[in-house]
């Protein structure tokens, strides 16, 4: 059946831009752990390409549900997906394992981009503390009391230079 064949094929395609998403969020994350800032903008401009993939497969996804059930907009397809294309027995089941490999990438990627976006902020947490750190120097000497005169012998950077 052609519907069958041209919606496994496009289960195909999206199974393995997502593949390929989970791929490079685990490469981001690895350049997050490691502090590889190089391979993280090389991570970061596939990314940038793998996402716009995934728009353009996305968007025939929703053009095919669009056409399959009338135009009727997306709010009307039902949740079985499946139900309004005529499909075998062989080409239903098939496509059942698909959608269920398709959640479970996305649950995936949901995690990584969870474990992500900690590190990022932990990342840019330190950054932001160690300029404040520099920035402030000597002004936290006068935190022990009005009038005392503390010396800073643990400066993180000399600036008398």
């Amino acid at each position: 059946m052609k519907q069958g064949r041209q919606l496994q094929e496009l289960y195909q395609q999206r199974i393995h831009a997502f593949r390929e998403l989970k791929e490079l969020l685990e490469q981001q994350q690895e350049s997050l752990v490691t502090h590889n800032t190089q391979l993280l903008q090389e991570t970061s401009d596939k990314l940038v390409t793998g996402m716009e993939n995934i728009a353009r497969l996305e968007k025939s996804w929703r053009r095919l549900l669009t056409r399959q059930y009338q135009g009727n907009g997306l709010s009307e397809v039902p949740e079985d997906t499946l139900s309004g294309f005529q499909l075998s027995q062989d080409e239903r089941m098939i496509l059942r394992e698909h959608q269920a490999q398709l959640r479970q990438l996305l649950k995936e990627i949901e995690q990584i981009k969870e474990a992500n976006r900690t590190l990022l902020d932990n990342s840019l947490g330190f950054v932001s503390t160690l300029l404040r750190n520099i920035l402030e120097g000597d002004q936290q000497a006068g935190l022990y009391g009005p009038g005392k005169k503390v010396a800073s012998s643990n400066r993180l950077i000399n600036r008398t230079l």
